[in-house]
């Protein structure tokens, strides 16, 4: 990198948040040979630069040199022809995909999505289900099949019979029924469908979304989720109880040679114990059956509300401040004492948003959420199709695209515009080629169906390909994140070539290299400037000076501009 000598001349300023301030913003402050640089993108530099600002003219002053030099290493890379490398297209590619994410959802549903989930989860819903299972691209007499039968189970329910009684013969979800051995003698008893209590992203989207929305003891039309298709019933709503660190006494039941009575007389003799004052922890020792926790003195792994057996989860509520214990609480496996060690429930929007956003995005929410952003697109791009090259087009389509193997004739002629986005217009043979990488054996489809079904894929995608395009000419935020990264995979490059490479690979020259002309840079030697700063910012002077300086860099401060400021 040429050194640089510059002279300065610069006045303090600060920021007005008034408009005449902002119109202000946008006119050139410096000037690097051709390169123009707003005082709003210098003030933008500086902010992320002095995260504490502090904005004394000696802190603002003392960036201006470090600014000046950062553009004119990104300014040496680009003469270099950094940025036209094959090897860099590919790296800036690769963060321009991840940072354009965000910019493909929409934001007004994701704000309605981020509201909704912190609304539940500060509540825990209690469900009842009984599962019809459906594959999610079952052909369409078995998917018509599996909704009748869950609709004839609803009507056995309008007519009176039970959901859980129902559930506990037929459902799909085999926890609900009892699990017998080859006597046919029970080895575990089902949940009759209950699912007991859960929150915000413990089930699929649809499902939860039905548990939210349904009053206590209804019950649901038929919810089609990937699993088939459900009836839900709520059976309870509590304020959520958070996450919760534990540790119980336990008693197992039913237990070798004793009775469940026997099982119920120990665990209340143990709870008068500790009403007495003996230790928690010695009573774990001599009694609790749970040998996995009896070792932690009783503690148990964190939990949350799916996490729980219904009873267990009402046993919590029964604790207060001054036993610190819970009453015995009976459950499917046995008899409990709980202890709780540490409850952390919800805490505000603010402190939540980040988990319910990071949430959001690996939930069946962000489909939502980016479909309606597709949706906008493709209306504002105003796509339309040429429905006559899309016929003459589906005429050469035989049966061997439902085995996803069809493949169009060499010499057909695929040069008919098929589509047009903004101003790009797509022919027979883009659909084609689609087809190509998207087709697949079908058990769903007929053929004029799965031929509508990728068409519409293929719309959806040069859509989505079309907004990513524009996004730099369309967001100027995104474009704002573009320009950040590319000047900084520059200054990495010219730094890595010019400084680090030669660093380890040249010990002995660099050491020539300083001994011989350390002599030129103590001195106002202005021959040896490679550069100059302007500061007095005249359009009719610019010509005057660039043509004096010839190859050198000018630096061009409008001065006139500071000085507003």
């Amino acid at each position: 990198m040429r050194s640089i000598k510059f002279i300065a001349i610069f006045v303090s300023f600060f920021f007005l948040l008034n408009a005449e301030a902002q119109k202000r913003n946008n006119k050139t402050l410096l000037k690097i040979d051709h390169e123009k640089i707003s005082l709003n993108e210098f003030l933008d530099a500086y902010h992320k630069s002095n995260i504490n600002l502090n904005t004394d003219s000696s802190s603002v002053h003392d960036y201006l040199d470090l600014y000046i030099n950062f553009r004119l290493k990104v300014l040496d890379a680009k003469n270099l022809k950094i940025d036209t490398t094959t090897s860099f297209k590919k790296e800036l590619e690769g963060y321009k995909k991840q940072l354009a994410q965000p910019f493909f959802l929409d934001k007004k549903t994701n704000n309605l999505l981020l509201k909704e989930a912190y609304e539940r989860l500060l509540v825990d819903v209690r469900v009842s289900h009984l599962l019809v299972h459906c594959e999610v691209n079952a052909n369409p007499s078995d998917t018509l099949k599996a909704f009748k039968r869950i609709m004839a189970f609803k009507k056995r329910i309008q007519d009176g019979e039970d959901l859980q009684s129902l559930a506990s013969l037929y459902s799909d979800d085999l926890s609900a029924r009892n699990q017998t051995d080859n006597r046919n003698n029970i080895i575990r008893e089902g949940n009759r469908g209950d699912l007991g209590f859960f929150t915000v992203f413990d089930m699929v989207y649809p499902f939860e979304n039905a548990a939210y929305k349904l009053p206590i003891d209804s019950i649901s039309d038929p919810i089609r989720t990937r699993f088939g298709y459900h009836l839900i019933k709520v059976t309870d709503r509590h304020e959520a109880i958070g996450k919760v660190k534990l540790a119980q006494i336990f008693l197992r039941n039913p237990y070798p040679n004793r009775s469940d009575a026997e099982t119920k007389e120990q665990i209340f003799k143990i709870h008068s114990k500790l009403k007495s004052g003996e230790s928690f922890e010695k009573l774990v020792m001599k009694y609790s059956e749970d040998q996995s926790s009896k070792s932690q003195n009783g503690i148990l792994p964190e939990f949350k509300a799916n996490d729980l057996l219904p009873d267990f989860y009402w046993g919590i509520f029964n604790i207060n401040d001054s036993t610190a214990y819970s009453k015995p609480v009976k459950t499917s496996l046995g008899w409990h004492i709980i202890k709780l060690i540490q409850q952390e429930k919800p805490k505000t929007f603010e402190e939540e948003k980040s988990f319910l956003t990071d949430q959001i995005n690996k939930d069946e929410r962000k489909g939502l959420s980016k479909l309606t952003k597709l949706n906008q697109v493709k209306k504002e791009y105003r796509i339309k199709t040429f429905k006559k090259a899309k016929s003459i087009l589906y005429s050469q389509i035989d049966s061997s695209l439902l085995k996803g193997n069809w493949y169009s004739a060499p010499d057909t002629d695929l040069n008919f515009k098929l589509s047009k986005i903004g101003n790009k217009v797509l022919t027979q043979k883009d659909f084609v080629q689609y087809i190509y990488k998207n087709q697949q054996l079908q058990n769903v489809f007929n053929l004029s169906s799965y031929y509508e079904y990728l068409y519409e894929g293929f719309i959806d995608s040069i859509s989505e390909e079309y907004f990513y395009n524009e996004l730099e000419n369309k967001e100027a935020e995104f474009k704002k994140i573009m320009d950040e990264y590319r000047d900084g995979l520059l200054l990495f490059e010219i730094t890595e070539r010019k400084v680090w490479n030669k660093s380890v690979s040249d010990v002995k020259g660099l050491m020539s290299y300083f001994n011989s002309n350390q002599n030129k840079y103590g001195n106002q030697d202005f021959n040896n400037i490679k550069g100059i700063i302007i500061s007095d910012y005249q359009d009719h002077l610019e010509k005057v000076w660039l043509k004096e300086l010839k190859s050198k860099h000018s630096i061009i401060i409008n001065q006139k501009l500071l000085s507003q400021f």
